[in-house]
């Protein structure tokens, strides 16, 4: 039997789980042999996260365009969150979609095989479990967020309008009142296109020092405003005393 494997890591998990590229590829290549397979390639998807479809994954769509070719009889990986972490994902390709065949594969960790009736039933349950760590991970990385953010204190990059001083988030008397505007206008019913059009011409520079405003950064700013509203504006920083033997 002829296998791909599939290999991903995103940059936190290779730093805290070990799941680094060269474990993976042993791990593969040792099972490959001793199925008696041959492993005909590997294909990486390196910092991209599972909860993005396999398809539009730069190494996913080349992985599936390759089964799809007939290069390979079944895809091997060490796990089965290095390929999905979403069960709709998982099962739409692992068993098929609108009468097309699925893809077949098998699991080093979890010990699955899609190729067989009882694989398959074992494997939509461990989908659904991939997908609820996932999930809970998002919920866990999100009340902290929340939580920093009520505390005043920062949490990952700087929010547009904010500034950080002595660790702790204030208003930026530059740019906070550019951001309660962005939430006026969405508050009126402006869409995230007509406020990005309004920022560039108003040659207002983007956050975080991007190129341009995006929908996306637009949306990032009105999400996020209730919860920054509670930020003291920044204190005045008094001048250095200026010392008299300065002008002996």
């Amino acid at each position: 039997m002829r296998a791909l494997g599939y290999i991903r890591v995103s940059t936190a998990e290779q730093a805290a789980t070990g799941h680094s590229l060269q474990q993976q590829r042993e791990r593969i290549a040792a099972w490959c042999v001793a199925k008696d397979m041959t492993l005909v390639d590997l294909v990486i998807d390196e910092g991209v996260s599972a909860g993005k479809p396999l398809a539009k994954r730069k190494g996913g769509a080349v992985l599936l365009e390759r089964m799809r070719s007939n290069e390979a009889d079944v895809v091997v990986s060490v796990s089965l969150d290095r390929l999905f972490r979403d069960t709709q994902d998982g099962l739409n390709t692992l068993i098929g979609l609108d009468g097309q065949p699925g893809m077949r594969m098998q699991s080093v960790t979890e010990m699955l095989d899609s190729t067989t009736a009882m694989g398959r039933f074992i494997l939509t349950v461990w989908l659904g479990r991939a997908q609820l760590e996932r999930e809970q991970t998002c919920e866990r990385n999100l009340a902290v967020s929340r939580g920093l953010r009520a505390a005043g204190k920062p949490n990952g990059n700087t929010p547009f309008g904010c500034v950080v001083q002595d660790g702790r988030l204030y208003r930026c008397p530059r740019h906070w009142p550019m951001r309660e505007r962005i939430a006026a206008m969405a508050g009126q019913g402006d869409s995230l296109q007509s406020i990005v059009d309004a920022l560039h011409a108003n040659h207002i520079a983007a956050p975080m020092g991007g190129p341009k405003w995006t929908r996306k950064a637009v949306s990032r700013v009105v999400s996020s405003h209730d919860g920054l509203k509670h930020l003291p504006p920044l204190p005045d920083v008094p001048e250095p005393p200026v010392s008299e033997a300065a002008d002996a």
